[in-house]
């Protein structure tokens, strides 16, 4: 997917097709501070590591998912966790089972 910013939040949420609203949940930050951030304001440290994993498991999740459907893939609740939807794991701290997710599919495992 083309993105044409320089902002890093503003191009993240355009690669992951999410709102504002659903970028704040998985950062675990306000709306406020997502709008804050794509009008220029300085990533914190924490901030900045969380949009890196992010950045990370986006691109992975293109090889997997295709790249238009990363958003509704993210947001709409997925049985294969349990009925959450995968932005809730990610919110709650549980990247890891989309990482497991991930591998699998890339492997050829089924747990």
């Amino acid at each position: 997917m083309a993105v044409v910013t320089n902002n890093r939040i503003q191009a993240l949420r355009q690669k992951l097709g999410v709102t504002q609203k659903i970028l704040a949940r998985i950062l675990g930050v306000t709306e406020r501070t997502v709008i804050d951030l794509e009008a220029g304001r300085a990533l914190s440290e924490g901030i900045a590591r969380r949009v890196t994993e992010l950045d990370r498991l986006q691109r992975e999740l293109s090889k997997v998912v295709r790249p238009q459907s990363i958003g509704k893939w993210l947001t709409e609740p997925n049985s294969a966790f349990d009925g959450d939807a995968p932005a809730d794991l990610i919110a709650k701290g549980k990247v890891d089972l989309l990482w497991r997710m991930i591998f699998e599919l890339h492997s050829g495992i089924s747990s």
